[in-house]
């Protein structure tokens, strides 16, 4: 990989819930690949877990400034998005470190 100041790189937003939701939950499934499987690597995943709420509110300040966003309902459907995602990720990766599939 190199750094190429005249190069733009651009991700596809999701059209709906279900694409943004397959979409995280490969990316849930890749990290945890990476992870490990031992006993500590599950404990780190299962704290990593329980931050996901957290995550949500240390974004949301993006979110509230965002000039993307045209108005306070395109806001707020954003939040509910992030909160919606961060809640449902924890759910799952709860589940990969007890020993469950996503």
């Amino acid at each position: 990989l190199i750094y190429r100041d005249e190069l733009i790189v651009s991700h596809p937003s999701r059209s709906d819930w279900a694409a943004l939701k397959h979409k995280w939950r490969r990316l849930t499934q890749e990290l945890f690949a990476t992870n490990g499987t031992d006993a500590r690597a599950r404990l780190r995943w299962g704290l990593r877990a329980l931050a996901m709420p957290a995550s949500a509110l240390a974004h949301m300040p993006k979110i509230l400034v965002s000039p993307k966003l045209d108005g306070a309902g395109e806001r707020l459907r954003a939040a509910l998005t992030l909160v919606r995602l961060r809640l449902l990720r924890m759910g799952w990766m709860l589940r990969q470190a007890a020993g469950g599939t996503v």
